[in-house]
Parts: structure tokens; C-alpha cells; sequence
């Protein structure tokens, strides 16, 4: 994986827009656009959904634990149902997928994953894997970006 794409990589991880991650760049929206492209194809995937949970799957199954204990942190501590259906959506599952797994009908998901988007303030799944990477960043777990990217950079030219 090239430089380049690489800290586009980062920067959608940590929840930018195309737009800011062009301004932060210094390059052209366009450009990014074709990173974001050309990351969607390493990954395999055609969302930034798709491919920040592509991207987190990489991680080791500890790292898991890591995420969790520092989405715990402040004032509004996860419930342990809330915490099972964001590690399903962390490892790429669909809200129908995590209902069947959890057991529970995918509208009750569904207000799960609204759930979790009002905890962490986001409007989407891209945005909540962001704030989540965002915080467990802010709390020393900055290693976990370091495996990621060293374990993509191995898989994709």
C-alpha cells in the first residue's frame, strides 16, 4: 500500500469526509476519490462501512477488548447488548446478520444501532467506526492503527 493511500486510509478512519481528507492532503477532492476507489478494491468492498470494518477485521481478536473498555470511558458506559452488537458491526455484520446471531429481531438491532449512534454523536456506521477508532486513539490504544496498517501494507500494493 502506498504512502499515500495509506494516510487516506487513517484519515477515513478517523472519520473524515472525502473533502476533509483532501484538505488535510493538501490534494484534490478528485484525487482522494480515486484513493478511497483504488482502497475499496484492495479491500475487496463498496462502502466506507464496508471497508473501515474490512480494515478493523485485521486487527487480533484481544484488540476487540481494547476497543470496548475505551468506548467505557466518560460517563455513558455501554450495556453489555450494546457492546455485543458493536463488535458485530466492528467485525462487518449486517443488522440482519447481528440480529440473527445475537438472537434478537433485527427491529430491535435497529434501535441497538440508533442507539449507539446517539452515544457517539454519528449519523452513520462509517462515522461510528471512526468515533470508535477516534477514542480508542485518544486512550493510548494508537498501536492498534500502527498492526492495522502494517498488516494491510504486507496484503496490498
Amino acid at each position: 500500500m502506498s504512502p499515500r493511500l495509506r494516510q487516506t486510509l487513517v484519515c477515513l478512519l478517523e472519520g473524515n469526509s472525502e473533502k476533509e481528507v483532501a484538505a488535510r492532503l493538501r490534494v484534490s477532492p478528485t484525487t482522494i476519490h480515486q484513493y478511497v476507489t483504488a482502497l475499496y478494491r484492495a479491500f475487496g468492498v463498496r462502502s466506507r462501512a464496508q471497508l473501515l470494518s474490512r480494515a478493523l477485521q485485521q486487527l487480533e481478536p484481544e484488540y476487540l477488548d481494547v476497543i470496548l473498555s475505551a468506548t467505557e470511558s466518560g460517563p455513558a458506559l455501554l450495556s453489555p447488548r450494546l457492546q455485543a452488537t458493536l463488535v458485530c458491526l466492528l467485525e462487518g455484520e449486517s443488522e440482519k446478520a447481528v440480529a440473527a446471531r445475537l438472537g434478537s429481531s433485527p427491529a430491535t438491532i435497529h434501535q441497538y444501532v440508533t442507539a449507539l449512534y446517539r452515544r457517539f454523536g454519528v449519523a452513520s456506521r462509517a462515522q461510528l467506526l471512526g468515533q470508535v477508532l477516534r477514542r480508542v486513539n485518544a486512550g493510548g490504544g494508537e498501536q492498534l492503527l500502527q498492526r492495522l496498517l502494517g498488516a494491510r501494507a504486507d496484503g496490498y500494493a
